[in-house]
């Protein structure tokens, strides 16, 4: 039995290490792999912080959560974003659990998580930092996060994990 317990938990810790340095679940104190479906949770607004954070859940499939302003979510805000509830709550933080906040410079989020997959310059001026990791075949889930920054801090981060392939190519 304790052979049993040891090989266990060795095997978890072993595929735990092998994943990026860049994986990380959890943004503003909400793990996306805990969302099942749409119900499961509502689009909240930190009002004081004025910040969104957005799910998105299909079928099981796919999970996604963004933690963005509403000024920088479309060019036209008659455009867009109505979601069908908004929950008004402080958020827990606008960080994710590897420590990359809004506000941090590019150089503070490539410390934090290494090199990016793709890094893209915007035409606003702003720069999308991109990390991809496909671990289909040992987790059967592929993983992507973005970071954009605007003058040179982040304004905006996305988690998405998706059955199969990656999203962003």
């Amino acid at each position: 039995m304790l052979l049993a317990t040891f090989t266990a938990a060795f095997y978890k810790a072993s595929l735990a290490q092998s994943l990026p340095k860049f994986v990380t679940y959890t943004l503003a104190g909400v793990d996306m792999r805990s969302l099942k479906n749409t119900q499961d949770f509502e689009v909240m607004y930190d009002a004081k912080r004025e910040y969104f954070l957005i799910p998105e859940i299909s079928e099981g499939k796919y999970r996604s959560l963004l933690l963005i302003r509403p000024k920088d979510m479309y060019d036209d805000p008659a455009e867009g974003f109505k979601p069908n509830r908004i929950v008004t709550k402080r958020l827990r933080s606008l960080s994710n659990e590897k420590g990359v906040s809004i506000g941090d410079t590019e150089r503070s989020v490539v410390r934090k998580l290494g090199k990016p997959s793709r890094r893209e310059d915007r035409d606003n001026g702003g720069v999308l930092l991109y990390y991809l990791y496909e671990g289909g075949r040992i987790y059967g889930w592929s993983y992507s996060c973005w970071y954009e920054l605007k003058r040179g801090r982040v304004s905006a981060i996305r988690l998405d994990l998706q059955k199969g392939s990656v999203m962003a190519g």
